[in-house]
């Protein structure tokens, strides 16, 4: 935009000089002829000699002065016309004549559009934001003052997108970006002022708009809550959160970030309301699948080799052997479900009991495929056909960390460099977690800031030195974090520990693509602040049912339900597929994921048919011991194998 801004005050000048050439000749040719030609054949006269056609001269060059002021036109005015002509061929070949056209199409699209949603500020955070609301096919519209920003955004999401440049906080602004017909609204500008500003300016117009707000400093998030905003997301505290989990549980970070790329899977995270009228409700939530074993609806059944007088099967079995007919079920698995009306993470119910009934406004998470999820949604609303499709979502990713599971044993330490704001959440996650760490900073004001612990240790230095990273025992360590912004001392970090052990994973912070590339180029796995920050913005606009249910399940440590990745170090004899290795009934673990090898990506909600390799590895829900049991069962050769209790097939 700034380049189309050059040309236009180019093509501006170029006309003044023109009708300046024009505007001087015409009243020197009459006043050189003393006033014995008209108006027009003096401008005539200046036509011709400034466009050097050389027609008949209606005015007679006959003194010298009439001669040196033609010669005099004739250069200033020539060039003019030069001049004028080439910013005329810029402006058209160059697009600007056909923006203004452009221009008036897309005012006329923000005046069409309706449920949308406004990305306010389209910075590091904004901007990610919008990217992620546009790949969804999201009808959104960006603002920024700074016409840089939608240049770059232009030119990775194309021309199509809807954007204005301008003040978001001034109100006409704000109505032609249609927010009185808006559905939320991202506020993530660079000061708490100015989005509290906007919050409040676009609540005025539009009382009914969804407010989502980046916010920058912790402090003023009361002031958001006062104000009714539907989600206030503080970017670093995400950041320091991912920046643990991609260092303590890469595979269950990388599990996720597949989820994020929900588009390119067969099998999708989707939210299903119950309806009031549902002819569900009162069901076990078995009933969900039509393929259900009839033992969950009726009486139980004995197994096949007990007699008559045999104690009927109990409960646990019943809901393994349900959770073996989901897994078995091509196209449905239920992860959770959430009681209608209630707000907190906690009333979550993580892979739920058969005993589980359905009550109206109840929300249930499941992993489908399309067909099945139709299917679904026809059994939910009691129809023989399919019509509509719930809202479905990719989980997890960059939004935020991936799922929280118990570390298994201490291996060595957690150094985090930089106690800043995404330092300090990323140490606190780690403690958390039970993991010993060392942070290093410069100031000692920053580390004060971190409560006491047993397992924390703060140095004050400064970490460009060597003799700082020995003292931190860099070669015990089992994991480096850098959380610093300078891409230089990043950089300079992640190659210092990689020689100082080269066994050690580094993660860093990095603040665009280009230090991302360079960061990776020295082996260092990398967690973007703005990238995070605004994905979970927009999927907090998008699904916010679904953003709650990853909330509560990246919170495992306070439910009895895990989300673990367990390795195929061995397997029982003749077990070849998922249907001869029957988890569910050997552990009542719930499998969301399968991968052959170490570098593959997770297969989601595998088929029964999927064929094990040792090597692999699963992503499994359950709780503490079932997570142990399915651990025994798959651990090496030799060790105690977890087996199906007493009644199983």
């Amino acid at each position: 935009m700034a380049e189309r801004s050059a040309r236009r005050v180019r093509l501006v000048r170029a006309t003044v000089a023109v009708a300046l050439a024009l505007a001087v000749g015409t009243w020197g040719y009459s006043y050189l002829s003393e006033g014995n030609h008209t108006f027009v054949e003096a401008l005539y006269m200046t036509v011709i000699s400034i466009s050097t056609v050389g027609f008949n001269e209606v005015i007679p060059i006959q003194d010298d002065a009439m001669r040196v002021f033609t010669m005099g036109l004739i250069l200033f005015g020539g060039a003019s016309v030069v001049y004028f002509l080439t910013a005329v061929a810029a402006f058209v070949v160059e697009g600007d004549f056909l923006y203004g056209f452009w221009r008036r199409r897309l005012r006329a699209q923000l005046r069409r559009v309706h449920d949308h949603v406004i990305v306010c500020g389209l910075g590091r955070v904004g901007s990610h934001a919008f990217a992620e609301l546009h790949r969804a096919r999201h009808p959104v519209v960006g603002i920024d003052r700074e016409t840089t920003r939608v240049d770059a955004l232009m030119h990775v999401r194309g021309p199509g997108i809807l954007f204005m440049v301008g003040d978001a906080a001034d109100e006409e602004i704000l109505r032609e970006l249609g927010v009185t017909r808006a559905r939320t609204l991202i506020a993530a500008l660079a000061d708490d002022r100015d989005n509290f500003l906007l919050c409040v300016t676009a609540r005025q117009l539009n009382p009914e708009i969804g407010l989502m707000v980046r916010l920058v400093e912790p402090t003023n998030a009361d002031m958001f809550t006062d104000l009714a905003a539907d989600a206030v997301v503080h970017p670093p505290a995400l950041s320091g959160v991912r920046l643990a989990n991609e260092l303590l549980l890469p595979d269950l970070t990388a599990f996720t970030d597949q989820m994020l790329e929900g588009e390119a899977q067969l099998r999708k995270l989707a939210e299903v309301v119950i309806p009031a009228r549902s002819p569900l409700i009162g069901e076990p939530i078995a009933a969900l699948d039509p393929q259900t074993d009839p033992f969950v609806k009726a009486a139980p059944r004995l197994p096949w080799h007990a007699s008559a007088k045999a104690a009927p099967r109990p409960p646990w079995r019943m809901f393994a052997k349900a959770a073996q007919r989901w897994s078995t079920d091509p196209g449905l698995l239920v992860l959770g479900v959430r009681r209608a009306g209630a707000a907190a993470e906690a009333a979550f119910a993580f892979g739920p009991s058969w005993q589980h009934r359905v009550q109206a406004g109840d929300t249930v998470f499941v992993l489908t495929g399309r067909a099945a999820l139709k299917g679904l949604m026809a059994r939910v609303e009691g129809r023989a056909a399919p019509r509509a499709q719930p809202v479905v979502s990719d989980l997890g990713g960059s939004s935020a960390s991936s799922p929280n599971t118990e570390v298994a044993g201490r291996h060595g330490h957690v150094v985090v460099v930089g106690a800043g704001a995404v330092g300090r959440s990323a140490v606190r996650e780690i403690l958390r977690q039970g993991v010993d760490v060392t942070v290093i900073d410069r100031s000692e004001q920053h580390l004060a800031l971190l409560a006491p612990d047993p397992r924390l240790v703060k140095l004050v230095a400064d970490v460009g030195q060597r003799e700082t990273l020995v003292a931190a025992d860099i070669a015990g360590a089992r994991g480096f974090i850098t959380a610093l912004q300078p891409l230089r001392d990043n950089l300079f970090l992640a190659s210092s520990v990689h020689r100082g052990n080269p066994g050690v994973r580094v993660v860093a912070r990095v603040g665009n693509q280009a230090e991302a590339r360079r960061l990776r180029a020295v082996g260092a796995s990398i967690v973007n602040p703005g990238q995070i920050g605004g994905v979970d913005l927009a999927h907090r606009t998008m699904r916010p049912e679904l953003v709650a249910f990853a909330r509560g399940l990246e919170a495992s440590w306070s439910h009895p339900e895990q989300l673990a990745v367990v390795a195929i170090e061995s397997l029982p004899d003749g077990v070849r597929d998922l249907v001869t290795l029957d988890i569910p009934a050997r552990t009542s673990c719930v499998i969301l994921g399968y991968r052959a090898r170490a570098n593959e990506l997770f297969t989601y909600h595998p088929t029964p048919a999927t064929r094990l390799r040792i090597g692999g590895s699963f992503v499994a829900l359950g709780e503490p011991n079932n997570i142990e049991a399915l651990r025994a069962l798959l651990g090496p050769p030799g060790a105690p194998r977890s087996e199906p209790p007493a009644g199983a097939r």
